[in-house]
Parts: C-alpha cells; structure tokens; sequence
C-alpha cells in the first residue's frame, strides 16, 4: 500500500487569514483523505501581524511541512516563496508547477487531481463555502487555549450576564499601511451608527463590548454615541482574546476584518445577528458574494 497522499497549506497574514486558509485545507485534507502540513510565510515587505498564531491561540497539534516536503510535492524552484509569489500572479501562470494550486485556479481543477495527488495550496479562501460541508471540524478545531486568565474571564462573565453585542473597530494597518489603506479602507462612523441603530431597535438592551486595534480612538469617537459600552482591552499578542470574546457574544457588528469575520462566525447561535459592510474593500469591483453568508445583514 503507497504511502498517504499529503496536502501542503501555505498560510500568511494574520490570525484571520490563517484561520481561512486553514480551514480551507483542513476541509480538503478530510474530504479527500490526505495528510495535511502546514508552511507559513512572510515575504519582504509584509505585514507579519503576530506570526504564525494557529497552534498559540487554538488547541491544534499542526504538522509544519519541511523544506523536502515542499521539494516533494512541487520542485526546487517552488521551495522559495517568492518565487510561489511571482509563480501565483497569472501573468506567470505557465512557470507553475501542475500541483500547485492558487485560488483563481483552483476550479480548474479536476476532483481526480485531488484525489489522486500530492497538492500545495496557496491562497485566501475567504469564504464558509470552502469549508461549510465540515463546519463541526473547523469549530471544534479552532477551541481556544489558553482564555482563562482573570481578566478574560471578567470579561466574559460580563458578557454572559445579559444580552451582549460585539462591536469590532479595525484601523491599525488600515491607517498605517499605504497599501493596506488603498486596498481595505476603515468602515466609517457612519456604518457603526446605522449598524448599531438596527440592532439597538431590535435589542434596546443590549449591552456592548467594543473591540479595535486602536482604544483610545474608540474612546473618544464612539463614547457620546454608545455611553455604556465596555471597552476590551487586549492588544498585540494577547489580541486574540479579542476574538474568543467576540464569539460569546450573542450579536455582532463587524469590521471589513476577517478577524472580526471569525469572531462572529465561530458564535454557533442560529438566532445571532450579523451585520457586516457590504463594501469590503476600497474599490467596488470586488467580488464579495461568497465572503459573507447569505443570512448576515449587509449595510
């Protein structure tokens, strides 16, 4: 009998993106029953966050993939990751190695592909679609490890005291970053008003525990529209906790962040609501259809 045929996951960004591109993978290596190894890379230039997050923040036991299992399921070429970069933009399409899939290319190929090889996957996923057929996986999966701290657990004993909604704010890189401001943009002030209008309708007492990379700002912005909200302070690498506390909510109001995306995503409540920018990114071109899912309310 040959040996298991092996999935490798190349991850990158944030803890939100991991997560995506994990899920994604997880869900292939369990429908086609493969071995599935990880690889997470930063490339010049980029934005490392907090590095690689998924085995600190989750109780997951991944397997890293070495440099001869990326030699091994593609070539010598494809073991730089910039050279996977370059290779991924379809411009180059025709340097790439038959096994190795990007996202704009991933339709293209055949269930006989993956069922029958070794396969490296390299892209976002962004979407519950990817992963939806093996949702119980992927939730029990991502069991956050280490909340337990006092602090947290005030937290969150103030959030299960009543009816609670998670408001996050993202800015951080989206100010900071030229490239990350021309692609993302911030949600305005007007998209938490209207969203928070909608659910305060529905709610009137609902309490509110606000989320942001940026405190002080949320502070002084959103206190004279919101004045009993309760401002979570977690920053760098305990942000995470952000996200557990997130999805013990009962309701959400979300940023254009996939960050926030899994906070309301990993609440397993069908009653909760969702309300989410229907502009994700700066320009409108983009297609969202499959980023959001269909019961969330998009504004």
């Amino acid at each position: 009998m040959g040996l298991k045929k092996m999935i490798i996951s190349e991850l990158c960004g944030g803890l939100g993106n991991q997560m995506f591109q994990y899920a994604f993978s997880r869900a292939m290596s369990l429908k086609y029953g493969k071995k599935l190894k990880i690889t997470y890379t930063t490339l010049p230039g980029q934005s490392i966050h907090n590095g690689f997050e998924l085995s600190k923040v989750f109780s997951l036991d991944v397997d890293i993939a070495t440099f001869n299992d990326i030699r091994k399921v593609l070539d010598l070429f494809h073991t730089s990751s910039v050279f996977r970069k370059i290779v991924s933009n379809r411009q180059y399409c025709f340097f790439r190695h038959k096994f190795f899939v990007t996202e704009q290319e991933l339709y293209r190929f055949s269930d006989e592909v993956f069922s029958n090889s070794d396969l490296f996957l390299s892209g976002y996923w962004q979407s519950e679609n990817f992963f939806l057929d093996f949702q119980d996986v992927i939730r029990k999966d991502f069991s956050f490890s280490d909340c337990n701290d006092d602090r947290t657990l005030g937290y969150l004993n103030k959030i299960k005291r009543g009816l609670s909604l998670s408001i996050h704010v993202r800015r951080g890189d989206y100010i900071s970053n030229i490239k990350a401001a021309s692609v993302h943009g911030v949600c305005s002030i007007d998209y938490y008003k209207k969203a928070f209008s909608i659910i305060s309708k529905k709610f009137p007492e609902i309490n509110v525990f606000m989320f942001s990379d940026d405190l002080d700002w949320v502070e002084s912005t959103y206190r004279s529209i919101i004045p009993n909200m309760t401002i979570v302070e977690n920053i760098g690498s305990s942000s995470f906790k952000d996200m557990y506390l997130m999805s013990n909510c009962h309701h959400h109001i979300i940023a254009n962040s996939s960050f926030s995306w899994w906070g309301a995503w990993l609440n397993p409540s069908r009653d909760k609501s969702v309300i989410a920018p229907k502009n994700w990114f700066v320009s409108p071109d983009k297609n969202i259809k499959d980023l959001l899912p269909d019961y969330w309310i998009k504004i």
